[in-house]
């Protein structure tokens, strides 16, 4: 691609492509209504754009584009939390077919969860290459109103439309020319768009929790951060974490029950980093080996501002854990978890040893606090590894801070 495309692909990475996005397929300068003006006329597609040009653009690629705006209203109001992309929206006056073709193969295969099928897109060349690439892919196909359109449909779509040309005039040659046939594999699994599966849900679940536990008031963080002082291995903060942990191995960690205690003993340890924080200094660069020399992070954690600790401990916590895939793949952190969370499990093994070296050399010291994230991070992973294998557990509950006294959260 050039210049110009690659800025788009960019641009869509600003917007949040990489969650996902629903593609609606339309024609834009061909489709039925060129066809039947076609007919009419009684001339080839590149004579009646050159001597029906004003009537072209009207009838032809106005009408599609209008078309192309309504149906994209309707795919937006049901799926109001997605990006739903309209590509009659884009018009580059020198950019070619071609270019246009390159363009949105790498937005579908980039950033395509699904592709809208419009009313008559067999008509379009364009329309027609999306779904093939769609089906190639594995990834589904709908309607306009969400329902999966089959392989058996899109090749009855695509008979139909030539069908149609015959019908216009064209011999079946032409047809065949004009509407080359789509290929429709047999039996293809569903390939959703690869992503980071597992860690997305765990991250929108550990948010939720931290920012409830922020709102009250006598948690007692930092006075236990205190307490404890930088190289207190069994100080409280280990003991609330400890009880979480031994709750989820003994409910079962494919348990929704002990999910939702895996998961808190994370948005614990993501607490506690919060506090260190903000006490005993700024976490180093994430992203290097435990043995690495020190780099300072320019963010420094210490605000008086609850969502900025948790953004910034956040953020820390997915480069980190950007840099561990570097080294182990989800297969090998999920094959870990099925073996379950006891003492000499892979996991419980991994938490000790980055708890124990974070504590040994001090979380008033970089290296300290290095060990500190790679132990919330390892836990991120387990947690994420775990929603992955067995689905996400309940959300965190809101309850009145009488309750959680009563349950012994804030021991």
């Amino acid at each position: 691609m050039d210049e110009i495309g690659d800025a788009i692909i960019d641009t869509l990475r600003c917007v949040g492509a990489e969650k996902g996005l629903v593609y609606v397929t339309v024609p834009i300068t061909t489709g039925i209504r060129e066809y039947q003006m076609m007919r009419i006329l009684t001339r080839s597609r590149e004579d009646l754009r050159r001597d029906f040009h004003d009537r072209w653009e009207t009838e032809v690629k106005a009408a599609n584009e209008a078309d192309a705006k309504a149906f994209t209203t309707m795919v937006q109001l049901l799926n109001e939390d997605r990006l739903v992309l309209n590509p009659a929206e884009l018009q580059i006056t020198k950019w070619t077919q071609l270019q246009y073709t390159e363009l949105w193969n790498e937005v579908l295969t980039k950033f395509c969860d699904k592709v809208v099928l419009t009313p008559n897109w067999a008509f379009s060349n364009g329309a027609r290459q999306e779904v093939q690439r769609m089906l190639l892919l594995g990834r589904p196909v709908v309607d306009v109103f969400g329902t999966q359109v089959t392989g058996a449909q899109i090749a009855a779509a695509d008979n139909e439309a030539r069908a149609t040309l015959v019908d216009f005039g064209w011999s079946s040659s032409e047809a065949e020319t004009l509407l080359p046939r789509i290929a429709v594999p047999q039996d293809t699994p569903l390939m959703r768009r690869a992503r980071s599966s597992g860690q997305d849900d765990t991250i929108k679940w550990l948010i939720q929790a931290r920012r409830f536990q922020n709102r009250i008031p006598d948690l007692g963080d930092r006075e236990r951060t205190l307490h404890d002082g930088p190289k207190a291995e069994n100080g409280s903060w280990k003991t609330k974490m400890d009880k979480y942990l031994d709750r989820a191995h003994s409910s079962g960690i494919a348990s929704p029950e002990g999910g939702t205690h895996l998961l808190s003993y994370v948005s614990i340890a993501i607490a506690y980093m919060e506090q260190v924080a903000e006490i005993f200094g700024p976490f180093p660069e994430p992203g290097y080996s435990s043995g690495d020399p020190v780099n300072m992070a320019r963010e420094v954690l210490a605000s008086s501002d609850s969502n900025q600790r948790l953004a910034v401990a956040i953020a820390w916590l997915l480069r980190e854990m950007h840099y561990v895939r570097t080294k182990y793949s989800e297969n090998d952190d999920d094959d870990n978890t099925r073996l379950g969370l006891s003492k000499e499990s892979w996991w419980t093994r991994q938490l000790y040893f980055y708890w124990m070296q974070a504590h040994k050399e001090g979380l008033d010291t970089p290296r300290g606090r290095r060990m500190l994230g790679k132990f919330t991070s390892t836990a991120m992973g387990l947690a994420s590894s775990r929603v992955r294998l067995f689905g996400l557990p309940p959300q965190p509950q809101f309850p009145p801070p009488e309750t959680l006294r009563q349950r012994g959260i804030f021991d």
